[in-house]
């Protein structure tokens, strides 16, 4: 009787440890396929996307339209403020001329706000479709690869190296949500397959964190009265 007790003990056990490896065993697996949580530097491929001519022809046409009027008024603003300058300040016409020169440089500095506003939105425009697409294609990427939960953010690797100042550092760890364990999760490159992106070159990753401080502001694009 107490042989068969010890045997019975002896085969739960066994039971025991059989089912806890084969749960384990379970529970890795479905982590594998259906748990993990994935990374895809959106920063990175935004940036990538926005060089494309697909984005880039449309808004430096606009910006080079914005440039030549502005340039064009700025000229005959300067003409109007030599005239000006040589002008006796007694005569009858300087009073005029002066109203004019004011009433020219107003609408200026009008003009030049509505068109960077105009440029600004188109950039916007721009950037929400690309994001969009590469939204898109980390669901599709996330599903093929098992992925439940995908997470935006610069990959730990790509360290800090330099920022024009303090709220530029805190702008960079904030890009960074993710700080560890993101080495086999990272679908950046999957997700530029998808979007039929080209490899960057190595140029291209030096400047990656140089450009990380304003990295929203890069999607916008430079000021359009900035010249």
């Amino acid at each position: 009787m107490r042989s068969t007790h010890r045997f019975l003990l002896l085969a739960g056990l066994c039971l025991a440890v059989v089912l806890g490896l084969a749960w384990r065993a379970s529970a890795q697996q479905g982590s594998a396929k259906g748990g993990l949580v994935g990374v895809v530097d959106v920063v990175k491929l935004l940036e990538e996307m926005l060089d494309q001519d697909e984005y880039s022809t449309k808004s430096k046409a606009l910006y080079a339209e914005i440039e030549s009027q502005l340039t064009e008024m700025q000229a005959q603003l300067k003409d109007l403020q030599q005239e000006l300058q040589l002008m006796d300040q007694s005569s009858p016409d300087f009073a005029s001329k002066a109203q004019q020169f004011q009433a020219m440089q107003g609408v200026l500095q009008q003009k030049a706000q509505e068109r960077s506003n105009e440029y600004e939105g188109l950039l916007a425009e721009e950037a929400i479709a690309a994001y969009k697409r590469i939204l898109g294609a980390s669901r599709v990427v996330a599903d093929r690869e098992g992925y439940r939960y995908v997470m935006s953010s610069r990959l730990p690797t790509d360290q800090i190296e330099n920022a024009p100042s303090r709220s530029a550092v805190a702008q960079q760890i904030l890009a960074r949500p993710i700080i560890a364990g993101v080495d086999d999760a990272d679908l950046t490159a999957m997700v530029r397959a998808e979007l039929g992106l080209p490899e960057p070159t190595g140029d291209a990753d030096e400047g990656a964190d140089t450009d990380d401080a304003g990295a929203a502001d890069d999607a916008d694009g430079d000021d359009a009265t900035g010249g």
